[in-house]
């Protein structure tokens, strides 16, 4: 099991942060992650709102983390490709590849906000074709030879795509899934890794998805029980399990608020136990191990934990990661 830390920085009701102040603190909680030996750092790209709008651009972000660390991993969970350009997304990614000495994994997405789509003239129904197109000429412009690409919406012939990136034949892909299947098979299929989200999914849904990509890699050739699964969830470590219940719960359910806004629905009052304690990693030392070891048992291999949302207090996020990194990462390793 590899451990990272997940960053979209939701400025729900509750909580005002400038961008300064949020870049501060996600540079600084990625250097503190590096130290108390985590594998992995991952930021989501969004537009438009504060629900992840400070960060439109990952390879920006990416080579501020870069500068001030060494060895941790550096992932982009996900990629909006159908909102951006792919040879543009290929060229700074592959910068980021050689500035940060090969330590970039790369997500991929279709997108999901609509208000993202209208604001970059998309519409929702192009999301498959641009994807899948700018998907091709992104593992393209990595490869040696120059681009010839002609599709609905590339046309390129000879396109020599620079910088190339450290690592050959490029970065570790990872295809970011909900609830599309060809989302799931591709990802199979192309022997990439997988990004699930579990806490807004149901059980049955992402069994159901995992069933979905290690029958595509059989299908392919590939060892059905092989290839990456990477989960994202909250993360709230504490002391006793009252603590853990009780301190995050304000915070959590503000971010579910800051998810309301994103979509454009009116705030509605979420059940803090259809979260807790299912769908989120808060419990005890002990309490948190043991979920993990059942995330394990079902195909997880990677987790990538959100430590700040909502109005928690960076001070707090911070003392449940010591915590998570002290007493439980070492037992499971």
């Amino acid at each position: 099991m590899r451990f990272g830390l997940f960053f979209l920085p939701a400025e729900g009701p509750g909580r005002h942060r400038s961008a300064a102040e949020a870049y501060r603190e996600l540079i600084d909680s990625a250097v503190a992650a590096e130290e108390l030996g985590l594998d992995s750092v991952w930021f989501a790209e969004h537009h438009f709102s504060r629900y992840g709008g400070y960060v439109p651009s990952i390879p920006v972000l990416g080579a501020a983390v870069a500068q001030r660390t060494e060895r941790i991993r550096l992932g982009s969970a996900a990629t909006i490709l159908p909102l951006r350009d792919a040879v543009e997304t290929a060229e700074s990614f592959a910068m980021l590849d050689v500035l940060s000495g090969g330590r970039l994994d790369v997500g991929v997405g279709r997108g999901f906000l609509p208000r993202e789509f209208a604001g970059r003239g998309v519409t929702m129904a192009e999301r498959a074709g641009r994807f899948a197109e700018g998907l091709a000429v992104l593992r393209a412009a990595w490869a040696d030879e120059p681009v010839t690409f002609h599709g609905e919406h590339y046309h390129l012939d000879q396109v020599d795509v620079l910088p190339k990136p450290l690592q050959r034949p490029g970065p570790p892909l990872w295809i970011a899934a909900s609830t599309a299947r060809d989302s799931f098979e591709l990802a199979g299929r192309e022997g990439m890794g997988l990004m699930v989200n579990p806490y807004n999914r149901t059980a049955e849904e992402l069994a159901c998805g995992l069933r979905w990509y290690r029958e595509a890699r059989g299908a392919a050739g590939l060892d059905p029980l092989g290839g990456r699964v990477l989960a994202n969830q909250h993360l709230f470590v504490a002391p006793t399990e009252e603590e853990a219940a009780e301190i995050p719960r304000r915070a959590l359910m503000e971010y579910l608020g800051a998810v309301d806004t994103a979509f454009g629905r009116e705030l509605s009052p979420h059940d803090y136990s259809e979260m807790y304690p299912g769908k989120v990693l808060f419990g005890t030392p002990e309490t948190v191990a043991g979920k993990i070891r059942e995330w394990a048992r079902v195909g997880v291999t990677d987790l990538c934990l959100m430590q700040h949302f909502g109005s928690l207090p960076p001070e707090t996020a911070a003392r449940s990661l010591k915590l998570f990194a002290r007493e439980v990462i070492p037992c499971l390793r």
